[in-house]
């Protein structure tokens, strides 16, 4: 589908109460090219983002209401599947004269955005990865471990000939029986050797030696903004797959820890992907992505990786 976005405006009206301003239910609809479950889950995302509390009920023939509140705003959206690739996406009542009746038009650039970054991502990728970019791919891991009946899958990369992995902890500390799984497809048993929750890393010891590794102090800092970068790891349990992005945004600050803004591809199990730039040095490491898209994530800084290491 070429249009990704299509208006259709049906008859609605306004009424004045008082100081009060009712926007009637289903004003106009609009058409995306995106299925209606991403839909639904990048609007959820966007709106609990904004502040609301959101409820998501199913209706007929596949349909889907999204009820979003807060502070004594309310904002009803209902989404239609147009076909397999595409969701009919209409505002329904705007409650209360406090709501910002700009919001629809928001949501609206929202995810206009949200597609246009995808459609970029995509040609980002068909893109051919850089040599020294390729020839770190075997020094990346895909890390498994249980705990109970609870499991996690995260992704990690060699920082010395001793077997000696850096990771996301994403609270790998609870886990046992840990898994390192590397590029031939061997296996090999791991032992939590440090965490650090609050900077999400650790550090996983294999008794093996390898000379497949990423050397830290070879990396570079301060990637610029607008620069190409490439992740490897281990998404969804894909063992190196590569995705390119960009530094979209300056650092940002969670927990008092920096981050880097980046556009890039992350899926789950991406966590933990060492991230270079075109001449193959390490810029960070995937923490995880937007609530709400794939394509918007966050990066730990090199330099938060080697003051982590440094202190062992």
């Amino acid at each position: 589908m070429k249009k990704f976005r299509k208006r259709s405006c049906l008859t609605g009206y306004l009424i004045l109460i008082g100081m009060s301003l009712l926007a009637v239910a289903g004003n106009c609809a609009e058409l995306y090219s995106l299925p209606i479950a991403e839909m639904e889950s990048i609007l959820s995302g966007w709106l609990t983002q904004s502040g609301f509390t959101v409820q998501s009920t199913p209706m007929k023939m596949g349909q889907v209401k999204l009820t979003a509140a807060r502070s004594g705003e309310q904002l009803v959206i209902y989404l239609k599947p147009h076909s397999a690739l595409a969701t009919e996406v209409r505002t329904g009542a705007i409650d209360s004269s406090a709501t910002d009746s700009a919001l629809p038009e928001k949501m609206a650039a929202y995810i206009t955005g949200y597609i246009s970054e995808s459609e970029i991502h995509s040609k980002e990728n068909m893109q051919p990865t850089p040599g020294p970019v390729l020839s770190q791919a075997n020094a990346t891991v895909c890390i498994q471990a249980n705990s109970g009946d609870k499991k996690i899958q995260i992704s990690g990369f060699f920082i010395n000939p001793e077997g000696l992995i850096i990771c996301t902890t994403h609270d790998l500390e609870g886990f046992q029986n840990i898994r390192v799984i590397l590029h031939n497809s061997n296996q090999l048993r791991g032992e939590l050797v440090k965490f650090d929750s609050n900077r999400d890393l650790a550090l996983i010891q294999c008794r093996s030696e390898t000379g497949n590794y990423i050397n830290l102090h070879d990396g570079r800092s301060l990637p610029r903004l607008g620069e190409r970068i490439y992740s490897i790891g281990c998404p969804v349990n894909l063992m190196g797959t590569i995705h390119a992005g960009l530094i979209s945004g300056p650092p940002r600050k969670a927990n008092r820890m920096p981050f880097w803004q980046a556009r890039i591809d992350i899926q789950p199990g991406s966590s933990g992907s060492p991230v270079f730039d075109s001449q193959g040095k390490l810029i960070g490491m995937v923490k995880g992505r937007y609530r709400g898209t794939n394509s918007i994530g966050f990066l730990i800084p090199l330099e938060t990786i080697l003051s982590f290491v440094g202190e062992r």
